[in-house]
């Protein structure tokens, strides 16, 4: 009866605006009302609360009753790719649990490819014919579209915001009936800006790295403890600090440091036989032309580049760069700094010839280093046809951060697909209890590497407004943080708490340097 009584509402309601569509009278007009905690768009003369509803019957033609004699008469309905991601399956748990406490049946969970009911609870993307909201980033939204109700997000944290929010508002406190009102959309913000865990923001806590890290280990123009690529590296931390804060002071000291590298090593860097170092050094001075303007350093990046592309690259073993002069082995860290630094050139000199060969180089990724099945990027193929299959967080990162330039230059989406499984390869298989963590804890070069995949996996969920990756490195921050010592140094082993003299664990100053790129390449955009 109840059932019927919905319908016969509906077309009572149905005839009503045919009637006044025929007037002459068009439907109200929306409206927003802004509250502490989001934005509820409603039509004038509708009623719209944000507590729990109580009600037997339906109260106006919009309002959806999805609960009949304590028996759900909708199913929730979730996309395939989010039906076994634990967390949002969690949370789902909880909202079931919410209608059983009120001696209603526990709604079936299915995903998208299960038969359609009429009445039912969208979480997500799903493959049901609904128009989707446009909400920002860090936004979550509950909508009503016909017989559906519409939880969605772009990331599964905001997407589990937006499940907490109706079951707190529309199920929590009823008393057997759940009725949903609408057109109302209800809008709510997820804070990215703040950790929780620290009580601070994610600026605050990377200027406070940033200053335990400078008054360690800056030493009037640079910072010493380093040889070449890991002081290019290092360079690139002052980078990233600039890029996220256009600081002035940080800047004096980002091309301080650029000088003196130059000082040090002079202008051309071919003495060097490994061919991966000097890449570096041409994406560090590539990137501070582009903050800058300053075009001495792009000549230099430039004039290296060309030099290093000429001597290492040939046909053999399908095309690549070697890694070295002795031109034994072509390794991923050689091809994917070397494609980063050819588009970042290539967007410097307007000249095409350089995203020809980031491409080039890349194809070659593909084809020979990359498993596209998992998204694991393998380390070299040497000259006997033999392929090192060891995955690096500095090969994931590079190799993402390649991709994403060459997906922002040519807008091809199979650059973003390639990108999005190394990222997830790297999330999955490089860490341990969710922190990155495989092994690179020692040695001179090993301890370095996370901060390179930090810095590449930001710029790529930046691109395509992934918050999962987002909160993934923010998670990654907290643990970090936490792990200080008292100088609030932090060294590369973000799971376990810093010595307080690192130097005598191993740990030289380049693996001090990771936990400040990831602060810096955590922030919300």
């Amino acid at each position: 009866m109840k059932r019927f009584a919905i319908l016969l509402c509906i077309i009572f309601c149905t005839a009503l605006m045919i009637v006044s569509c025929q007037n002459g009278t068009s439907p109200a007009e929306t409206t927003q009302q802004t509250t502490a905690a989001g934005t509820v768009e409603t039509t004038p003369a509708q009623v719209t609360t944000t507590a729990p509803v109580t009600t037997t019957s339906v109260t106006t033609e919009a309002d959806i009753l999805l609960v009949e004699d304590s028996k759900p008469i909708f199913q929730v309905v979730v996309p395939l790719s989010l039906y076994a991601d634990s967390a949002l399956s969690s949370s789902l748990s909880e909202l079931s649990n919410a209608f059983e406490e009120l001696g209603i049946e526990k709604p079936r969970v299915v995903h998208e490819r299960l038969s359609e009911k009429t009445y039912e609870i969208l979480v997500g993307e799903t493959n049901r014919k609904v128009a989707l909201p446009e909400i920002g980033s860090f936004e979550w939204s509950v909508s009503v579209q016909g017989t559906k109700v519409l939880l969605y997000a772009h990331s599964t944290p905001c997407l589990i915001e937006a499940v907490n929010y109706f079951m707190n508002t529309y199920v929590k406190g009823s008393e057997g009936n759940v009725v949903v009102h609408s057109p109302s959309k209800y809008v709510g913000q997820y804070d990215a800006t703040t950790s929780t865990k620290h009580n601070m923001t994610y600026a605050d806590m990377a200027t406070t790295v940033w200053n335990s890290f400078n008054d360690k280990y800056w030493k009037s123009v640079w910072v010493e403890g380093n040889w070449f690529w890991d002081t290019a590296e290092t360079l690139e931390v002052y980078i990233d600090a600039y890029e996220q804060t256009k600081d002035e002071a940080i800047k004096s000291k980002m091309l301080k440091f650029a000088d003196q590298f130059i000082r040090r090593w002079q202008k051309d860097f071919t003495w060097n036989e490994y061919n991966d170092d000097v890449m570096w050094i041409c994406i560090a001075f590539s990137r501070i032309t582009l903050l800058t303007g300053e075009t001495k350093y792009y000549d230099i990046a430039k004039a290296n580049f060309d030099a290093v592309y000429k001597r290492a690259y040939d046909t053999k073993l399908g095309g690549g760069l070697y890694w070295r002069i002795e031109n034994n082995t072509k390794n991923s860290c050689v091809n994917c700094p070397a494609s980063i630094a050819a588009c970042l050139i290539g967007e410097l000199s307007k000249d095409e010839s350089y995203f020809e060969k980031a491409k080039g180089l890349m194809d070659w990724e593909f084809r020979y280093m990359y498993e596209k099945n998992t998204g694991k990027v393998y380390d070299a193929y040497n000259i006997n046809g033999e392929i090192n299959k060891w995955a690096s967080t500095y090969n994931q990162g590079t190799f993402i951060g390649a991709c994403t330039l060459l997906y922002k230059h040519y807008g091809d989406e199979t650059y973003l697909t390639y990108a999005d499984k190394a990222a997830d390869y790297a999330m999955k298989e490089l860490t341990t209890n969710g922190v990155l963590d495989n092994g690179e804890n020692s040695g001179n070069d090993l301890p370095g590497f996370k901060g390179i995949l930090t810095r590449w996996m930001y710029r790529y969920a930046k691109e395509v407004n992934d918050v999962d990756i987002l909160l993934f490195l923010q998670s990654n921050a907290d643990a970090a943080f936490a792990n200080r010592n008292e100088a609030g140094l932090i060294w590369t082993s973000w799971h376990r708490q810093t010595p307080e003299d690192p130097a005598a664990a191993g740990h030289i100053v380049f693996s001090m340097t990771t936990a400040v790129a990831l602060m810096y390449n955590c922030q919300p955009w």
